[in-house]
């Protein structure tokens, strides 16, 4: 981790990553400049197949004012006395990006694999994790070791990151998993773990396969103007933990009273529930300036 030039693959995540995190089959490896990406709004395919419609591009002067935002709030050095200077570069981050509903539209990686993975936790605690893993196409890695399921989970659960918008949505998704790796499997590897999983934990996980998305997506695009703040790596590591923290506490899953167990994150209703979790987030960063 550190200044967005080493902020480039799944490697990013909570702790030491297992080495099925960062060795997945399908992994591009992600873009590290700080420029939009250019298929900003109109990603090849959305959670259903289809080619969505091409969204305006906002003025380039906002993403000029979003970097320089970024960039002055790197400069403070960060901490709590500056956390308004980071609000506001979220502010102009989000706005740049055309709002929020824009900025939601156009996360179409983060939302398909965040329903991916919803509905496979849920199938796991509901069905069991043979079920689970047939559900997603992993019936040949059936009592496999957990390092090679979780890799295959990669794979299955997230794009290959062939663009900064699914490099993004990968690096989210290998860090939920490393997360529930380490939190749920542990060193004895049994994969059957997750299925004693509670709410808690599904919810947990699915909010941070949203906030990680946002938060490595919002790194690639502006990350750089940390390195332009002239600050030193450990400054750096430090104020991206900031920026992290931030967007998590901006997410927030609205269930209206259901379960997350009982969602079926595969229908209209699952993506419902996907699609406001993303553009509820990015409206929270949008006005909290």
């Amino acid at each position: 981790m550190g200044t967005s030039s080493s902020h480039s693959g799944p490697g990013d995540g909570p702790g030491l990553l297992p080495s099925w995190a960062i060795t997945g089959d399908g992994d591009g490896g992600g873009n590290t400049d700080d420029a939009p990406d250019s298929t900003e709004g109109q990603d090849s395919t959305d959670q259903t197949g289809s080619a969505p419609a091409a969204t305006p591009q906002p003025p380039a002067r906002l993403w000029t004012n979003a970097k320089s935002s970024m960039t002055r709030y790197a400069g403070t050095g960060g901490g709590s006395s500056n956390s308004g200077r980071l609000r506001s570069a979220g502010a102009g981050y989000v706005r740049a990006k055309g709002g929020a509903r824009s900025a939601g539209t156009s996360a179409t990686s983060g939302r398909a694999s965040t329903g991916r993975l919803g509905g496979f936790l849920s199938s796991a605690v509901g069905s069991g994790v043979r079920t689970a893993l047939e559900s997603v196409g992993l019936r040949d890695f059936v009592g496999e070791s957990a390092e090679t399921v979780f890799a295959r989970l990669v794979d299955k659960l997230a794009p290959s990151g062939a663009t900064k918008e699914e490099a993004a949505a990968r690096r989210a998704t290998v860090e939920v998993l490393a997360f529930l790796y380490d939190t749920v499997v542990g060193e004895d590897g049994d994969v059957s773990a997750l299925e004693g999983l509670d709410t808690d934990t599904v919810e947990r996980a699915v909010e941070q396969s949203v906030s990680g998305y946002i938060y490595n997506r919002w790194l690639d695009e502006l990350g750089l103007s940390i390195e332009k703040g002239a600050i030193s790596e450990a400054n750096a590591i430090r104020l991206e933990a900031e920026v992290r923290e931030y967007v998590a506490s901006c997410i927030s899953l609205e269930l209206g009273g259901k379960s997350v167990l009982d969602v079926n994150w595969n229908d209209a209703e699952g993506r419902g529930i996907v699609d406001r979790v993303y553009r509820d987030a990015y409206a929270v960063l949008e006005a909290a300036e």
